[in-house]
């Protein structure tokens, strides 16, 4: 029985560590690969590297063209920006719209291949495209789901293994902490994650961006976290007992030991 309960105690424990490690950070990958939040951050770091005397060409370019015709399309990468001549915005508004406009085609690309199959296959910047795509973010969607429910198997584990309330608060608690203070420490170095210096600048953005949606959670398990490492330390009503029980008991011996020294006088 201990032995069973000792690998259940291991295994809930990583369970639980694992299973809410990776439901934040797929929390995390659902809302950065959600269009509405990741078209802003693209539109953001690549807008301002196109110089004015880039965007005079362009609209130069665009207005030339309207003038012939209805649309203009305007090559962004690999991807042809069609635009409607009639709603042509402003100038300085110009990198923006093209910029929204190409990451659609890029972001709703269909890929020949699961989540997995395209990770082994694809490479370089087909790979970064990816997994910033709708296909990518349908996929963390799902285990997100599952990441949750093995996290909550490992906390009953945990629970059924140890059924004492001390050592569950401490193994939770503990659990919490870990996983809490690792993204704590993870926000705070965005300067630790391996990526090449050009992307450096991206990378901050992203960061500074996942820690505020993670925020109030990686708080709450801090939180949650300390309150039940403390009440662990709490002692329960039958420890109590069993404290007044042993101190009775040494009452009694020690008036033993006095009823018998004066016997013996």
């Amino acid at each position: 029985m201990g032995v069973i309960s000792g690998l259940g105690k291991f295994f809930g424990g990583i369970l639980l560590t694992l299973g809410l490690a990776a439901f934040l950070s797929l929390y995390a990958a659902t809302w950065l690969t959600t269009y509405d939040n990741l078209a802003p951050i693209v539109t953001e770091f690549i807008s301002p590297n196109i110089s004015q005397e880039q965007l005079d060409s362009l609209y130069n370019y665009i207005l030339y063209q309207c003038n012939r015709s209805q649309e203009v399309v305007v090559p962004v990468g690999d991807v042809n920006v069609t635009l409607n001549c009639s709603e042509i915005p402003e100038k300085e508004v110009i990198p923006q719209l093209l910029v929204q406009e190409s990451f659609k085609h890029v972001y709703y690309k269909t890929y020949p291949c699961d989540f997995l199959t395209c990770i082994k296959t694809l490479k370089g910047q087909e790979l970064v495209m990816f997994l910033v795509s709708a296909q990518a973010n349908s996929f963390f969607r799902q285990v997100k789901l599952y990441s949750l429910i093995a996290a909550v198997l490992g906390a009953g584990l945990l629970i059924v293994s140890i059924r004492r309330w001390k050592g569950i608060t401490r193994s939770l608690g503990s659990s919490f902490l870990i996983i809490s203070i690792s993204y704590l420490l993870f926000s705070f170095s965005p300067s630790l994650l391996p990526v090449p210096p050009e992307a450096s600048q991206l990378a901050s953005i992203i960061t500074s961006k996942l820690f505020q949606v993670l925020s109030p959670y990686v708080w709450g398990l801090l939180i949650a976290g300390i309150i039940l490492l403390v009440l662990s330390l709490i002692p329960t009503k039958k420890e109590k007992e069993e404290e007044a029980w042993k101190a009775e008991e040494e009452e009694e011996e020690a008036l033993e030991e006095e009823v018998e020294e004066e016997l013996e006088e």
